[in-house]
């Protein structure tokens, strides 16, 4: 299936999706855990960490508003901040909330495979400046279930250099 979307007459987004009945056999495994961070019920918004420090939210983003928000962590002054780890997790709950169909929840977690990326790149640059367009996003999804309105965004950006490659010409690789 193909899938175009368009603002007006412009074109903001092109995607090309196919998908396999779950009765085709195939391999299964798993080999990730779950991060260790706490259950979003025991977070506060971060609208509640605005209030709490008498700051009233503006979002600089209108995309975030989607979200109710639960960070894992939090920095009081995320502009004085010095440079953290590259890692951004957060529970997110979308405001119109989930879907009973597989393909809108897929959806849904879609926009949020590509979020946590950049702001893991921040955390780690506190001098900021830059911004990061997405150029390819893929996703595989296993083991569909609509139960809860919560997803957790482990946003990490991991990068290295591999002693076998030359270093001299900077080779490197992230994801």
């Amino acid at each position: 299936m193909q899938v175009n979307v368009r603002q007006g007459e412009r074109a903001v987004l092109q995607a090309m999706v196919w998908a396999i009945d779950d009765d085709v056999p195939g391999l299964v495994h798993d080999h990730e855990s779950m991060p260790e961070v706490p259950v979003p019920a025991g977070l506060p918004t971060m609208v509640e960490r605005f209030a709490a420090a008498g700051i009233e939210p503006v979002s600089r983003y209108r995309f975030w508003d989607n979200f109710e928000q639960r960070p894992t962590q939090w920095i009081d002054d995320w502009e004085q901040r010095s440079m953290l780890d590259p890692t951004y997790r957060t529970w997110l709950r979308f405001v119109a909330g989930h879907f009973a169909d597989p393909w809108l929840d897929a959806c849904r977690m879609v926009v949020l495979v590509d979020l946590g990326g950049w702001p893991a790149a921040d955390a780690a640059h506190p001098q900021g400046g830059f911004v990061a367009p997405t150029i390819d996003v893929s996703c595989e999804f296993h083991r569909f279930d609509a139960s809860s309105d919560w997803l957790l965004l482990d946003g990490v950006l991991r990068s290295f250099l591999d002693p076998g490659w030359d270093q001299a010409a900077g080779l490197s690789s992230t994801w």
